[in-house]
C-alpha cells in the first residue's frame, strides 16, 4: 500500500517486489558515512533509513525513489553508506520543473532515470546489475499500490 498520497511499483526482473514499496534503504543499524557537507545529518540519516517510495536492490549498491526527485543512489562501503554521484551535465532545469532523462554506468552497474509528469506518466529508475538482473521503480503522485482504482 503507498502510504500519503505518493507510492511505486518496484519490479526485478519483471516480477513484482513489494518487499521494496515503502521501505527504508538500509536497515536502522547501518552507518551513514556522507561526508557530502550540504546533506547534513538529519538529510543523511534520512535518506539511509527513513521509508521511501520504492528501493531497487538488494545488495550494496541502491537506488532510493522518492516523490518527484531525481533517484538517489547509495552505495554500503564496509557498514556505511554513501552518496554515489550523478553527473550533474544530465539534469535540465526550467524554471520551477526539475525534468531529467539520462543513462550512466558505475562499477559495472547500469543506470536509466527519466522524470514523468504523474500518475499517467510515473518517474522511473532502472538499474542493471553487474550479472544480467534488471530492476524497475516507477513512481509517482497518486501512484502505487491502493490508488489502482483512482
Amino acid at each position: 500500500m503507498a502510504y500519503g498520497d505518493y507510492g511505486a511499483f518496484v519490479y526485478k526482473n519483471g516480477k513484482r517486489r513489494t518487499d521494496k514499496e515503502d521501505v527504508s534503504t538500509f536497515p536502522k543499524n547501518t552507518a551513514v558515512g556522507f561526508t557530502d557537507k550540504e546533506m547534513g545529518e538529519y538529510w543523511a540519516e534520512w535518506i539511509v533509513h527513513a521509508k521511501h517510495h520504492g528501493i531497487i536492490g538488494d545488495g550494496n549498491i541502491r537506488v532510493v525513489c522518492h516523490k518527484e526527485n531525481p533517484p538517489i543512489i547509495l552505495e554500503l562501503i564496509d557498514g556505511s553508506v554513501k552518496k554515489v554521484p550523478i553527473p550533474p551535465e544530465n539534469f535540465i532545469q526550467e524554471k520551477y520543473v526539475l525534468e531529467w532523462r539520462f543513462s550512466f554506468e558505475y562499477k559495472g552497474y547500469r543506470f536509466f532515470f527519466e522524470s514523468g509528469t504523474g500518475r499517467e506518466n510515473p518517474y522511473t529508475a532502472e538499474m542493471t546489475e553487474p550479472d544480467g538482473t534488471h530492476w524497475l521503480c516507477e513512481h509517482a503522485y497518486w501512484y502505487g499500490a491502493g490508488f489502482e482504482d483512482y
